[in-house]
């Protein structure tokens, strides 16, 4: 009821005074974070000066409860499992490869079989409710058992890429931020010959509740600007998107 009170507050505000001040909070997952915040918010603030943003790194564990209890408008960030969906719903935007990462020096870094790395120390990102598809995506589709007492949690891309860097810890991570963190920071991919699932990013938001206004536009720029770098000659944007599908050819629906 508050957030519904409020959209209609900032509805009768936007006709009433375009440049009545307005809060727009959202979640937002690292890699795009790291590759498309940048572009999306320079045309943004052009268009509504008026806005005031505040950012919530997207992660699947601090978002969700954000978004319930209407501290957060809509999260850019993982599709989460349709068990944890109550009273929220979501459009896919983007799908991405994702990978094994270590330091570059591991003494693992050239392995070609995940069942090289079942004695390894992991540090991973996952829900309570995720945990059987995270380990069977990592492990149990290839024929392994998960080594449980191995699987170490970070609800930080900072914290775990940290660890990464500076021990013998694996992460498996996605495609895009490895373009964005791996080639400066010491970080290398694993040539593994196990494939891994896909991963979906897309809009989460509250069901039967339009998004605001500024919401919406915020969508409609970032989309604008996945397009661009979609079609960049550029050679960074090319090798972050390189393994990214576009879903959604128009801006979500409010």
């Amino acid at each position: 009821m508050v957030a519904q009170m409020r959209q209609a507050e900032e509805v009768l505000a936007r006709h009433r005074d375009a440049d009545s001040p307005q809060h727009l909070v959202i979640g937002v997952t690292p890699w795009i974070g790291q590759t498309l915040l940048a572009h999306v918010l320079p045309p943004y603030r052009a268009e509504l000066p008026h806005v005031q943003l505040e950012l919530f790194d997207g992660l699947s564990r601090l978002a969700l409860p954000l978004l319930r209890d209407s501290s957060l408008d809509l999260m850019i960030g993982r599709i989460p499992p349709p068990e944890t969906m109550e009273g929220l719903q979501t459009k896919e935007l983007f799908t991405y490869d994702v990978t094994v990462v270590a330091r570059s020096d591991h003494p693992r870094a050239g392995v070609r079989s995940i069942a090289e790395l079942l004695d390894q120390d992991w540090i991973l990102n996952f829900t309570p409710n995720e945990r059987a598809a995270a380990m069977e995506n990592l492990f149990g589709q290839h024929g392994y058992e998960a080594p449980r007492r191995r699987i170490h949690l970070a609800h930080s891309v900072a914290l775990s890429m940290t660890l990464v860097q500076q021990t013998d810890m694996l992460s498996l991570c996605p495609w895009p931020l490895v373009e964005t963190e791996g080639r400066n920071s010491g970080l290398v991919l694993l040539q593994l010959r196990e494939r891994f699932h896909a991963s979906h990013v897309g809009v989460v938001r509250r069901a039967n509740q339009a998004l605001p206004h500024a919401a919406t536009r915020f969508l409609a720029h970032l989309m604008e600007q996945t397009n661009a770098c979609l079609a960049s000659n550029d050679p960074r944007p090319k090798r972050v998107f390189r393994s990214v599908e576009l879903l959604a050819e128009e801006q979500p629906a409010s």
